[in-house]
């Protein structure tokens, strides 16, 4: 299983917006590259591009499908949305971690899609636990 940043612009899709993203919905994202290495249960990571004090990580989804083209808007991957963070995770918190610090999101944002290697991962899944809820509480 591999693990994605999918990365959404505010004036086309807010992913701060927890009427757009909530647990449980699913959505087709655009796939700009890397469809070739998409994979269903593949752990995408919803970034807020933007504003700097808003950008960062908002959800946690799965993808649910192999990339699939859709007429007249390109390729996209079926998403389920796991969980919104009660807090984001601001950008420049994961831009002082060591293996995300370098991670072309950070150098040039640019895209829809951005692979993350194991250890950026792991920077990422270590700080979750600081941004989600508890357990059975709702948003």
């Amino acid at each position: 299983m591999k693990n994605w940043i999918f990365q959404g612009i505010p004036e086309r899709y807010d992913v701060a917006d927890p009427k757009k993203v909530s647990a449980g919905k699913e959505e087709t994202w655009l796939v700009t590259r890397y469809k070739d290495e998409m994979n269903p249960g593949d752990t995408v990571y919803l970034w807020r591009a933007g504003d700097k004090a808003k950008r960062g990580i908002y959800a946690v989804g799965k993808i649910e499908s192999k990339p699939e083209y859709h007429e007249g808007w390109g390729w996209g991957v079926k998403v389920e949305y796991e969980r919104r963070l009660t807090s984001h995770i601001p950008a420049e918190e994961l831009a002082s971690k060591s293996a995300m610090k370098d991670h072309l999101l950070f150098k040039m944002p640019i895209g829809t899609n951005f692979s993350l290697t194991e250890d950026q991962s792991l920077d990422i899944q270590n700080e979750l636990p600081h941004h989600l809820s508890v357990k059975g509480e709702e948003e």
